[in-house]
């Protein structure tokens, strides 16, 4: 992608643009950390085998890339 900035406004406010974008790529990543061990918890609790278990998280970390491949 290619960005054209033809004042330095402009390149503030994609400054600050690009800089909102990491700080809500970071805070997905942090839910979806308490998400995965969440899911380990509640696997252990309920008594889920390990197959189900990582079918879960292995879903869980497919949205981890695919958040940052955002390309942010």
């Amino acid at each position: 992608m290619t960005l054209k900035v033809s004042t330095s406004e402009d390149l503030s406010k994609y400054r600050e643009l690009r800089e909102k974008m990491n700080e809500t790529r970071c805070e997905i990543n942090e839910q979806l950390t308490e998400l995965f061990d969440m899911t380990i918890e509640s696997g252990k609790y309920l008594g889920l085998d390990m197959e189900t278990t990582n079918k879960e998280l292995e879903r869980i970390n497919k949205v981890r890339r695919q958040v940052n491949n955002l390309g942010f």
